[in-house]
């Protein structure tokens, strides 16, 4: 009955959404199983501090420039209607508060060194870009995958998307951080085939400082989604060194798991990487971790012998 109910209320407006993307990557193969098509959806009510796509996090379009790229032409200044790009001593100077993100500079860059991240698409439009692969999708027991960004950040706009799927046959997963009105979840319940939950600390008040909200919302929709997609989940963990890869914690993360595994295909872990961070630099931003090292293989299998020892499954997706 809960489900049935949010469904009738929810399709109720009888509209096709539209929504903000900035990045739709072909032939993914680490984003669930198979060849994938990886839908990036823009908005995301998480911070996490070692997060790889800060591109992903405002639900709105941003410029990027790549300092490297620039020649310092100044052809892009006098074309901004906004007078949010001034020449500085060495490089480009982009005033992003008054910025609007027009595209115009992006238009007359000649050396792809500004780009606007974050553009509107129509269902129909994303259809036509998976629907080129589907011969891949078949031979790999691939699919596609809405990933973000918080996927749920634009509800409608995924599930359409989904929905869409389903109609040709194509497997769906969809990446979430669960921090969301469970309503949400169960409003795309009947189109996905696969949910990647991310569980990023087991502590609430740690898990704030880390992300910038808690996590008794992201516990307690994980605990009733898998009574609804029994054998349709997969707890996906990142490993960032000092942060949450002690011993004792990824132990308490086994133990909560541990009650859960019956109902769940297993867990993915996911070791921390630095290919985000030029994407800061990019976006005019900071980033917090610069001075963590990538976790090394061994340490990477103690965890995994951790998990195990709870009986608890591996996923890899490479």
């Amino acid at each position: 009955m809960e489900i049935i109910h949010f469904l009738k209320e929810r399709t109720s407006e009888g509209k096709t959404p539209k929504g903000y993307i900035f990045n739709i990557q072909r032939y993914s193969l680490h984003d669930g199983p198979g060849l994938r098509t990886t839908i990036f959806l823009k908005g995301c009510p998480l911070r996490c501090l070692w997060c790889s796509n800060p591109e992903s996090q405002n639900p709105f379009p941003e410029i990027m420039f790549s300092e490297k790229k620039c020649k310092q032409c100044g052809e892009c200044i006098p074309i901004c209607p906004n007078n949010a790009l001034h020449k500085g001593d060495h490089t480009l100077i982009i005033n992003r508060e008054v910025c609007n993100s027009c595209g115009k500079c992006e238009e007359i860059c000649v050396y792809d060194a500004i780009k606007i991240i974050g553009k509107k698409y129509s269902v129909e439009e994303i259809m036509n870009e998976i629907k080129k692969d589907t011969i891949f999708y078949r031979s790999s027991k691939g699919g596609i995958t809405i990933s973000g960004g918080e996927p749920l950040f634009q509800v409608e706009f995924a599930k359409s998307i989904l929905e869409e799927c389903k109609i040709y046959n194509i497997h769906t997963a969809i990446q979430t951080s669960g921090y969301s009105e469970f309503s949400d979840l169960l409003y795309i319940l009947p189109y996905v085939d696969l949910f990647i939950y991310d569980f990023k600390h087991i502590d609430p008040y740690i898990h704030e400082k880390l992300t910038g909200v808690k996590n008794d919302i992201i516990i307690e929709n994980l605990e009733r989604l898998v009574k609804y997609a029994s054998n349709r989940v997969i707890i996906q963990i990142p490993i960032i060194p000092s942060i949450n890869d002690s011993k004792e914690h990824i132990t308490k993360v086994a133990s909560f798991i541990s009650q859960l595994k019956d109902k769940i295909l297993g867990i993915n872990i996911i070791p921390y990487h630095k290919l985000g961070i030029p994407k800061y630099i990019a976006l005019g931003r900071h980033y917090h971790l610069s001075d963590l090292e990538v976790p090394q293989q061994a340490h990477i299998e103690e965890i995994k012998r951790i998990f195990q020892f709870f009986n608890i499954p591996i996923i890899s997706f490479e």
